[in-house]
């Protein structure tokens, strides 16, 4: 018989003991250690692999810019003297307008920076479709202090208003007078009335208008030039940018400003463009062949020429024997980097081309920049053969 009461013999049941694993303090901080180490790791090929990134997104930017620019001067440069170079020689060496200033003709124009500074390229040429050709002035002009009548041969067909003129004697010494035509007639030969350029200018007939040898009303060529081109290429420090802008008279003055980039009275070419250097290639008289590599100025040990805007007025010859110009563009790589004496970045200034003793390369220099040896630089060089001068052999 049972007795009910078996649970007691074996008392109450004895609680259950379990074993729990884990870490320990000491063991969470070799982890947290080896955690940070591996971030550390991570960020600082993060920063290498971006900061090589930007480098190379940096050169193709350097790259495509200073092509551009090289690009856009080239193609502007082989246009240079359409319109006024012809067989007998240039039209003039300089033109006045209503201002009497007489500024230099020339169908690519090197002004000097002096020193290392960037130089200034004007490139001249005419979009007339005569392409050149001139008209001789049949008799004296006649008019007033506000307008001439210039009798020409030529069809009234070769003029259209507001085209710019060049009153000249082709391959002599006498400054053009650049007028603008304000109506074409014909009575017994083609009449073309002008008035001053710039509009609103002093025209000041006729002592302000030189036409012909020595003056002489007969004689004298009329060079249509059509709106007439000149552009003028320069580095605008305060933006490193190439620009464009126009170079007549009148026109005012290129400027920049950054945060925002703003351009006032001229075009961007390229971006992150840092220097312009150039130099005119030159031939003997009544050579084709360059031989020669000058300067814009008047310290020049290859040819002694004064290669100035002044020495060329004062020689005007010379301007026929500038065959070539040689150009050279610096662009910037923006990735700023550090500088270290065995890193990346060479300290020195960019050479743009092995020179001669006696033709030594232009010198850049870009320590208008304080960090400018924290930046890489690409060169970009091209000879530019002036195809109007050489064509016209003369």
């Amino acid at each position: 018989m049972c007795n009910g009461n078996a649970s007691a013999q074996g008392g109450a049941l004895a609680p259950t003991t379990m074993k729990r694993n884990g870490f320990t303090i000491v063991e969470l901080m070799v982890g947290l250690a080896v955690g940070i180490i591996l971030l550390l790791i991570v960020a600082q090929s993060y920063t290498m692999y971006e900061g090589k990134k930007r480098t190379t997104t940096g050169g193709a930017d350097a790259q495509e810019n200073g092509l551009s620019a090289l690009r856009a001067l080239q193609s502007d440069m082989r246009q240079g003297g359409a319109g006024f170079v012809s067989s007998q020689g240039t039209a003039c060496p300089s033109y006045v307008n209503g201002n009497g200033t007489a500024n230099p003709l020339l169908p690519v124009q090197i002004i000097d920076g002096g020193g290392t500074a960037n130089d200034t390229i004007v490139v001249t040429y005419g979009t007339t479709p005569a392409g050149g050709d001139s008209a001789m002035i049949l008799e004296p002009p006649t008019g007033s202090a506000t307008a001439a009548t210039i009798a020409v041969q030529a069809p009234a067909t070769a003029f259209k208003p507001q085209d710019i003129l060049l009153l000249s004697d082709p391959g002599g010494l006498h400054s053009c007078t650049m007028v603008q035509v304000a109506s074409i007639s014909t009575f017994g030969a083609t009449r073309v009335t002008t008035t001053a350029y710039p509009s609103g200018s002093n025209y000041s007939f006729p002592a302000g208008v030189t036409y012909g040898p020595g003056d002489a009303p007969i004689g004298g060529y009329v060079f249509n030039m059509g709106s007439m081109v000149s552009n003028q290429y320069q580095v605008l420090t305060a933006c490193s940018a190439l620009v464009v802008s126009n170079a007549l008279p009148g026109t005012p003055s290129p400027s920049c400003t950054m945060n925002p980039e703003t351009f006032t009275n001229t075009t961007a070419v390229a971006d992150s463009i840092v220097a312009l250097q150039a130099q005119y290639g030159i031939a003997p008289a009544g050579s084709q062949t360059v031989n020669c590599w000058v300067n814009a100025n008047n310290a020049n040990t290859c040819d002694t020429a004064d290669w100035s805007a002044a020495g060329l007025l004062a020689s005007p010859g010379n301007i026929q024997r500038i065959k070539a110009i040689r150009i050279a563009v610096v662009a910037r790589n923006n990735q700023q980097e550090k500088v270290t004496p065995n890193g990346p970045v060479t300290p020195n200034a960019p050479v743009l081309w092995p020179g001669l003793a006696n033709q030594p390369a232009p010198t850049v220099n870009l320590s208008s920049n304080p960090n400018w040896q924290n930046f890489r630089y690409k060169v970009y060089t091209t000879i530019v053969p002036l195809k109007n001068v050489i064509w016209a052999q003369i």
